[in-house]
């Protein structure tokens, strides 16, 4: 039986973080790295939510880490949530390989005993065969949670471990490939240089532009991302230092003369490489920034012996032209059912009425105030 322990101070944390990330590599997920996770923590997690952290152990060995936030919601509801909304999305529970399914059941008997117990509990965009949810589903003590699939999507990888970049580039389509070249060249003409960086000085001393860039992107696809801020940028500026000392960062750029282009920001875990924040510049959009840099990116992880680099979360058309493969993806969430421990009323409400019912009652509470104010104002002075 393993025993779990559930921390809810990141100091508590800092001796355990090498042993989490070795975890995170044996897994081969890049986006789950500590270096990572804990800045996320630190500088962009939810006001009003709290951390919590679960870790696994045999003995004195580390064999599972399941990082969390708690929101304690109106009328004493509990939600938990993986670590990592909005700029990593694809953070996971590590665990032991081979023995994940083990260690989910221990998390999933550890929240049954912690306080609050969970009313819902969401995890991140995983792989439809991860068998993290299934197992703590599975290990659930008394009724079952609901366990239900909130949105799918596809991942795309590429593989780079029959004959590196070249051998990549041979699969293409040779259109591609040759478009690809056909911009690399005019992009030098215009004085650009595509380089790439691995170094913490060279990094953090761009990314003010990958800012810039990446919130220059998402105003022109308008798809509703989370806006990059001051915030932000002192997460990647922490994680960029852990990750440079360990090689497993890198920066791809199109600059000339302080002028940038485009960027693309890569992470690693194993022999995974993963794109995780790209931009270019509007304006430049004809020379096709984000592709080069894609590529550039992918290249330098076959010289650096990855076997995969995954192209991150969405069906992009331009992906399918890159990719070797199609991975489904899930976002899934737990919700409890079952009255004990009553923690709210609304536990008696059957889930598929709560939300409704919920939101009527802050309805009628927020009209109840505005009028008591209104006839408070109204009194004698």
């Amino acid at each position: 039986m393993l025993d779990v322990e559930v921390h809810s101070d990141l100091d508590e944390l800092g001796v355990l973080l090498p042993q989490w990330d070795r975890l995170v590599v044996a897994g081969e997920r890049p986006r789950s790295a500590p270096a990572l996770v804990m800045p996320w923590y630190r500088h962009l997690a939810a006001p009003g939510t709290s951390p919590r952290v679960l870790t696994a152990w045999e003995g004195s060995e580390l064999v599972g880490v399941l990082p969390m936030t708690l929101l304690k919601r109106r009328f004493n509801l509990a939600r938990y949530e993986i670590a990592g909304s909005a700029v990593l999305n694809a953070v996971e529970p590590a665990g032991a390989p081979g023995r994940e399914s083990e260690v989910a059941g221990a998390f999933a008997r550890a929240l049954q005993r912690t306080s609050p117990v969970p009313d819902t509990l969401r995890f991140g965009w995983m792989e439809r065969t991860s068998p993290w949810s299934d197992a703590m589903w599975r290990a659930w003590g008394g009724t079952r949670p609901n366990l239900q699939s909130l949105a799918s999507c596809p991942g795309l990888r590429l593989s780079l471990d029959t004959g590196g970049y070249q051998g990549w580039l041979a699969r293409r389509d040779k259109g591609l490939a040759h478009g690809v070249r056909r911009r690399q060249r005019r992009i030098a003409e215009e004085g650009f240089v595509i380089a790439t960086h691995d170094d913490a000085a060279g990094i953090t001393a761009r990314l003010p532009a990958v800012v810039r860039q990446y919130n220059s992107r998402r105003k022109a696809r308008q798809d509703g991302g989370a806006v990059f801020d001051e915030r932000v940028l002192e997460m990647l500026h922490e994680s960029v230092i852990a990750l440079s000392d360990q090689g497993r960062i890198w920066l791809t750029t199109i600059e000339r003369d302080g002028e940038c282009m485009g960027v693309g920001l890569s992470v690693t875990a194993g022999k995974v490489a993963t794109g995780w924040i790209a931009g270019f510049d509007e304006a430049w959009s004809r020379f096709a920034p984000g592709i080069c840099t894609l590529f550039a990116s992918i290249e330098f992880a076959a010289s650096r012996g990855y076997a995969e680099y995954d192209l991150g979360i969405g069906g992009q058309a331009y992906k399918y032209g890159i990719a070797d493969r199609e991975v489904p993806l899930e976002l899934v969430e737990l919700e409890r059912r079952g009255l004990w421990p009553l923690q709210s009323p609304f536990q008696l409400v059957p889930l598929r009425r709560r939300p409704a019912l919920i939101a009527g009652v802050d309805r009628c509470l927020k009209q109840a105030r505005a009028l008591r104010r209104r006839t408070e104002g109204g009194g004698p002075g």
